[in-house]
């Protein structure tokens, strides 16, 4: 009986300590390039950093233009199946359909064409992420 009360008066009269979870450490966005060092201050860019900079903004602008290209089609291919036989609807839906795969394939020429100034520029292949 006494082991009893002991462990109750051990289990909700005893302090306890919570100790906090060690912090992880911040995680890049994986779709952004990484330089290959680190600066600590303006006079320790060079080149490398504003090609990283720029393909970067390049990179995070061909994300967006490809969802925008991709939305367009899932639009059109709705107008497309909605338009019940209506020959203008079903002409505006082949319209955004066209355009939309036209953009998305200036989207991906854009990429080829960045990795492949990138490779003429630096002599190394771009970054696996780009």
């Amino acid at each position: 009986m006494i082991n009893y009360l002991s462990f109750i008066k051990n289990l909700f009269f005893t302090k306890a300590y919570a100790q906090a979870a060690p912090t992880p450490a911040p995680t890049p966005w994986p779709l952004l390039l990484q330089p290959p060092h680190a600066g600590a201050g303006s006079e320790n860019y060079e080149l490398i950093d504003v090609l990283y900079l720029i393909g970067n903004i390049i990179s995070i602008f061909l994300i967006l233009a490809s969802v925008v290209a991709v939305i367009y089609i899932i639009i059109g291919g709705f107008k497309y199946v909605s338009s019940v036989g209506n020959p203008e609807t079903i002409q505006q839906a082949k319209s955004t359909l066209l355009w939309a795969i036209i953009g998305l394939v200036i989207c991906l020429a854009a990429v080829l064409i960045v990795r492949f100034v990138w490779s003429k520029i630096l002599g190394t292949p771009p970054p696996e992420s780009f």
